[in-house]
């Protein structure tokens, strides 16, 4: 019997309820933003949210996860070293000509 959890952030793993935030790390222009949530609030990444730019309801139903870290030269993750990057193939990085 699978059991169907409400989807708000007190019970998704990702919830941090000591500082109050989502740990889905959101790019934006350059910057990693963790946006600050309640343990009541819905699920920001299913529900449609008002973007003050475009002026209409979007939602994040083409989010991507991408992974990275840095291994040494023994391919241990590490502090320093070379940094690794994983994604979707759908996300495979297009080449530009001049």
């Amino acid at each position: 019997m699978v059991k169907n959890l409400e989807k708000i952030c007190k019970n998704c793993q990702l919830f941090n309820s000591t500082e109050r935030r989502c740990s889905v790390v959101i790019l934006h222009e350059g910057e990693k933003i963790n946006i600050p949530v309640d343990a009541e609030d819905a699920c920001f990444f299913e529900e449609p949210y008002f973007n003050p730019i475009t002026r209409t309801n979007e939602t994040f139903n083409d989010i991507k996860e991408i992974k990275m870290w840095v291994e040494d030269e023994h391919g241990n993750k590490s502090d320093k070293g070379t940094v690794k990057i994983q994604y979707p193939l759908e996300l495979e990085p297009q080449k530009y000509s001049d």
